[in-house]
């Protein structure tokens, strides 16, 4: 995947920490259709929501994706275990909905925050670096954005001059996969080796 980011990519910390209340808790879905008549150049892009238990995101996915990967089976004597834990998680989060009212008011601590960088060092956070939350104005319309350009043959042919423009790769095909105000991320499908013209391409 080749991201090209319009501004500059040492973003700030306040940048780093994206505004979950601005998202909605909402991701965004890119789906590649793969069906009998071989229409895998099809880019599809869904808003999907998602949660975080522990640390782990989980995100609902819709009936008609299909996830690609290695599959390995569980021994039945994990299933048990996984299925336990994951109904307690659930119940939990539905205890505490339940007990919530329209009377609950929580106060976020912004002092407790603490900045992990990549490698896994705490660093405290001074409160002067907090700024007001800027949702991103791109974000309602950025799903219908992306499936303009991706349906439009001139505007992917646009994405496949900009990959060779920027990175100075010859694509056989290119589709963007998100925007926002920091950049967007493009998918090109290029040759597996630069060397040869009559090699198979895959999507980077």
């Amino acid at each position: 995947m080749a991201a090209a980011k319009i501004k500059s990519t040492a973003l700030s910390v306040n940048n780093k920490c994206r505004n979950i209340l601005a998202a909605g808790w909402e991701a965004h879905l890119n789906t590649i259709k793969v069906d009998a008549k071989g229409s895998e150049e099809e880019v599809y892009t869904s808003r999907v929501h998602y949660m975080i238990q522990k640390g782990t995101p989980y995100l609902i996915m819709l009936p008609h994706v299909a996830m690609a990967g290695d599959v390995l089976c569980l021994k039945d004597s994990k299933v048990p275990i996984i299925a336990d834990s994951l109904k307690k998680a659930i119940m939990k989060e539905h205890e505490a909905s339940s007990a919530a009212s329209y009377r609950v008011i929580l106060k976020f601590d912004i002092g407790s925050c603490i900045y992990i960088d990549s490698s896994g060092s705490n660093h405290n956070i001074e409160l002067d670096s907090f700024e007001p939350p800027k949702p991103d104005l791109l974000m309602p319309f950025s799903a219908k954005l992306i499936d303009g350009i991706n349906r439009n043959d001139s505007r992917r042919r646009a994405l496949i001059l900009f990959c060779f423009e920027y990175f100075d790769v010859l694509a056989r095909d290119a589709a963007m996969l998100s925007i926002d105000h920091h950049g967007i991320d493009v998918v090109a499908k290029v040759p597996e080796r630069a060397t040869l013209a009559n090699v198979p391409h895959q999507y980077h």
